[in-house]
């Protein structure tokens, strides 16, 4: 067993003998380390959760499947799952969310699933470059991406997502582009995908929904 996971094991444990029955583990790829993570374990942390939070940027979906097998599940009363974004496909993104589901369901822990944000104009080129290197050349790259199919790919994955849930027990969903169009009800984000501006806003609405769905109340 290598050195980090003793140290997470040590972690959860510290979390549960100080926090009682209400833990949760947020994990995903580079949105939840950024503003929609942080916000999520703010909201959790003010509601009286002991939290766990990792992330794995760039990875997709099967990534965060295989890094989320690494924790002993029982540990936790909810688990907070933030990808598709880095997912080559919608098939991509709903293999990975079934077999979290399957993962989560078996250990009788409850599951929030949050898809990607649109992709949007950039606002901070500089920004940019430093996150997706020197090929961003103007403020519409990202939906020039992939010959423009990029846009409607993050739409199409958090879709799935967001629909995921329907008829299912233990488990809420919210795709954040199925939900919010750029630029109607969605702002310009400094780099055009990680979601900064109207973060706190965004998280507090799904948790909202999210909760109240798995019928968690304090």
């Amino acid at each position: 067993m290598s050195i980090s996971r003793i140290r997470s094991l040590i972690q959860e444990i510290l979390l549960i003998e100080a926090e009682g029955q209400h833990t949760a583990l947020i994990i995903g790829d580079s949105q939840a380390q950024g503003m929609i993570g942080a916000n999520v374990e703010k909201f959790l942390k003010n509601s009286g959760y002991g939290t766990t939070r990792k992330s794995f940027p760039g990875r997709p979906g099967r990534d965060i499947l295989e890094n989320l097998k690494t924790y002993n599940l029982a540990g936790f009363s909810l688990v907070v799952a933030i990808f598709g974004g880095n997912d080559a496909s919608v098939a991509s993104a709903t293999s990975a969310l079934t077999a979290i589901y399957d993962l989560c369901n078996a250990s009788n822990v409850k599951l929030i699933v949050i898809g990607p944000p649109p992709a949007t104009m950039i606002k901070d080129l500089d920004l940019a470059r430093k996150m997706f290197g020197e090929s961003v050349v103007s403020a519409d790259w990202h939906l020039k991406r992939d010959n423009g199919a990029y846009p409607a790919k993050r739409i199409n994955i958090a879709a799935a997502i967001d629909n995921f849930d329907d008829g299912k027990s233990n488990i809420a969903t919210y795709g954040i582009a199925a939900r919010k169009t750029w630029p109607e009800s969605y702002p310009s984000q400094p780099d055009g995908v990680h979601c900064i501006n109207g973060a706190q806003e965004i998280t507090n609405e799904i948790m909202d929904e999210c909760l109240t769905k798995l019928d968690i109340n304090w």
